[in-house]
């Protein structure tokens, strides 16, 4: 083996509140209220991943950072939506974080506002739990409860406004908090 090069692991432990992040994620939410007919009434159901209660009794931080997170992007975008956090992709009989994406559709379901925007807050890129358990199966549920209108934002996968976040997430961690 010649010339053995030594690198530095740099380890990002979470970027939830950087705010090239949150404008990535405020565009594409933005780009999809532009296709409603009454933008202003649509109701934001930022659903992220579940995880045990217990996970987060033991000092996970995931459900503060996912208020975080939704707390810089409302006030990002300065709407007056009604929008809601809840929890999707539930397994086994353990308790987990609620509300369920299923229970806060059945309650929007149940107001004057019947237009659903759906904002995958923890996951960045489409896979299972976006396009069949978002687009499919919560998409069928809401249509069964009358739901006028229900989209999802796309997700960020590899959308140049999302790759230079992340280029600045890593640029700012090498120059020690920099960007």
């Amino acid at each position: 083996m010649r010339g053995r090069i030594e690198s530095e692991i740099i380890k990002i432990t979470d970027w939830h509140d950087f705010p090239d992040y949150i404008n990535a994620l405020s565009y594409f939410i933005i780009e999809k209220l532009e296709t409603f007919n009454n933008k202003n009434e649509v109701h934001l159901v930022f659903s992220a991943h579940g995880l045990p209660i217990r996970v987060i009794e033991r000092g996970d931080p995931y459900e503060n950072q996912i208020n975080i997170c939704v707390n810089k992007i409302i006030k990002n975008l300065s709407l007056e939506n009604p929008y809601h956090i809840c929890y999707q992709s539930k397994v086994g009989p353990i308790k987990w974080l609620k509300p369920s994406t299923t229970e806060t559709i059945k309650n929007i379901a149940k107001t004057e506002g019947q237009d659903i925007l759906v904002i995958p807050i923890s996951f960045v890129s489409d896979h299972y739990e976006t396009i069949y358990e978002i687009d499919l199966f919560y998409a069928e549920q809401a249509k069964k409860l009358g739901i006028r209108t229900f989209k999802r934002i796309d997700g960020l996968n590899d959308h140049p406004i999302f790759i230079k976040a992340l280029s600045n997430i890593v640029l700012q961690h090498i120059h020690g908090g920099k960007p």
